[in-house]
């Protein structure tokens, strides 16, 4: 029997794990490594060190069978015209890595290109200058509130006319088809949801010594406006005399993240009930939502919410807002919804689920993320994406 051929592709993109921030893109990164079953991935990711004495390129190569990682950091530059600078460098880093694939005869057959808009731009002056077709996935929430419409005409007009251009275009939610389809992107636009680590979802929690002790968890960057954490300690503080044996745990980081602490300080007066447990890899996500009682999503703005399908992989209830993505998948079986912003919607529902006056089944919950959000299935839409782009 022939072995079904393997489609070289190139998946430029504007986020990704890095070793600043472990939980950027980890969404690209997962989808990336389920198409990596039937394609084999390059992976091209390039940023701005952070530490001013960078003076070198640093190159990090990550590879397993199917998949390779090229995770390029350029030195920083503080200067006046330190953006075009940066252009220039991650222009470098570009090169550098286009030149390591020819020499490797690993030239692509298709390029993937992640988040708008420069991904998208390399794509396309790619596929111009090789002759190799290309096609857009787009997440970003700036579609869904008004940030979009807030760019230069020439941002939004490179926008549409390149995505429109491409040879396959996927989002993440119909909620942000329907925003996109607003902005001026045309059809089709394929849905393709997040998916989990069925793997790590699996591990069964440690066995630590019963505690009485309830644990609510946030997953999310520190990023006030957007995730709304701040709601979560208003309401917790609240419902914290009601319940005392409970805590609330962190994760994540951000530009809100000292602003959180000290209101957090204030409202809990040195009590250690609400903890910052700061950034952490995805392998260390999983193992705080197989530990939590229940995660709370208290976005303005999701066009998915990844988190939340994760802590159903591991058979957590969810809070979460009806901010666009989470709607799509979240039922009375699996979590409770509440409007944006409705601080007394979040205290029901907080209590709802520390007195447990309604029942969730952790074995059902599981099994409701593992069908909807598996590598199988992504892997199976990406491939149909694929087969059409490279057609055409």
């Amino acid at each position: 029997m022939l072995q079904e051929k393997r489609n070289k592709v190139l998946l430029l993109t504007k986020w990704y794990p890095n070793k600043y921030d472990p939980q950027l893109g980890v969404f690209i990164q997962k989808q990336a490594k389920a198409i990596s079953q039937h394609s084999d991935i390059t992976v091209f990711y390039a940023q701005a060190a952070q530490e001013n004495s960078h003076s070198t390129y640093e190159i990090v190569v990550n590879r397993t069978p199917g998949f390779t990682e090229y995770i390029v950091y350029y030195p920083k530059n503080t200067m006046f015209f330190s953006p075009l600078v940066h252009a220039f460098r991650y222009w470098k880093s570009w090169k550098k890595i286009w030149n390591l694939l020819i020499q490797e005869k690993n030239k692509p057959e298709l390029i993937h290109a992640y988040i708008l808009l420069r991904p998208v731009l390399l794509a396309w002056w790619i596929s111009i200058r090789e002759n190799i077709p290309y096609v857009v996935s787009e997440q970003w929430s700036g579609y869904t509130n008004g940030r979009f419409q807030k760019k230069s005409w020439i941002v939004r007009k490179l926008s549409t006319l390149l995505a429109n251009r491409a040879n396959g275009r996927t989002v993440v939610s119909q909620f942000l088809k329907r925003n996109m389809l607003k902005s001026g992107f045309n059809e089709p636009l394929t849905v393709i949801p997040n998916i989990i680590d069925s793997h790590a979802a699996g591990i069964a929690p440690a066995k630590n010594l019963p505690s009485l002790m309830k644990k609510i968890l946030v997953v999310a960057d520190l990023v006030d406006d957007i995730k709304n954490i701040s709601g979560v300690l208003l309401a917790f503080q609240k419902i914290h005399g009601e319940f005392p044996n409970t805590e609330l745990r962190i994760v994540g980081g951000g530009r809100d993240e000292a602003m959180l602490k000290e209101l957090a300080g204030k409202l809990f007066a040195g009590r250690r009930v609400v903890l910052f447990e700061g950034l952490k890899s995805n392998s260390e996500v999983y193992s705080f939502l197989r530990e939590c009682d229940f995660l709370i999503v208290n976005s303005r703005f999701e066009t998915f919410s990844l988190i939340c399908a994760e802590a159903m992989s591991c058979g957590k209830p969810v809070i979460a807002t009806k901010c666009g993505g989470p709607e799509e998948f979240i039922t009375e079986q699996t979590g409770i919804l509440i409007p944006v912003n409705d601080e007394i919607k979040l205290i029901e529902a907080m209590r709802n689920m520390l007195n447990q006056s309604i029942q969730f089944q952790s074995e059902f919950i599981k099994a409701y993320a593992i069908d909807h959000f598996s590598e199988e299935k992504a892997s199976f839409l990406f491939k149909n994406v694929y087969a059409a782009a490279i057609e055409k």
